[in-house]
């Protein structure tokens, strides 16, 4: 049995007795009772690497299938409850964009905003150059 599915057994595990979240403690004990030969580390490092667009150079996308919660917790990733929060998001930034085209802003303004928003939330432009930018309109 591969890592993947060692992990992927004991998620499921801890899904049927009704956890919709684990932590890594939970994973790998559960881990453990299938087959306590694993190494802890082997365990944790492969878990890390099963999380939803995590780089890694051996799992692909179509291998993972965790999603982080927050530090040392996960839950199974929901496709559809994703591609819900994805398209209601859109739908906000449609109603960003028609209230600045209300408010004036040209088609280039908008993209220009929103080239800057890109580049910040990517680290390409340092958050004190922004403050600077903001202080000085």
């Amino acid at each position: 049995m591969t890592l993947k599915e060692l992990i992927r057994k004991a998620v499921d595990e801890l899904v049927k007795k009704g956890k919709e979240e684990f932590t890594t403690e939970e994973i790998y004990q559960e881990a453990m009772k299938i087959d306590p030969s694993r190494k802890r580390e082997s365990i944790l490092a492969a878990l890390s690497a099963l999380v939803v667009g995590r780089k890694h150079h051996f799992y692909t996308r179509e291998d993972q299938f965790l999603e982080k919660v927050r530090r040392g917790v996960y839950k199974l990733y929901d496709e559809d409850r994703n591609r819900r929060k994805r398209e209601e998001a859109s739908k906000l930034l449609d109603g960003v964009i028609i209230m600045l085209e209300g408010e004036g802003f040209s088609d280039e303004e908008i993209a220009e905003m929103l080239e800057e928003r890109v580049k910040r939330l990517r680290g390409e432009i340092p958050e004190l150059l922004i403050l600077s930018r903001l202080h000085r309109d």
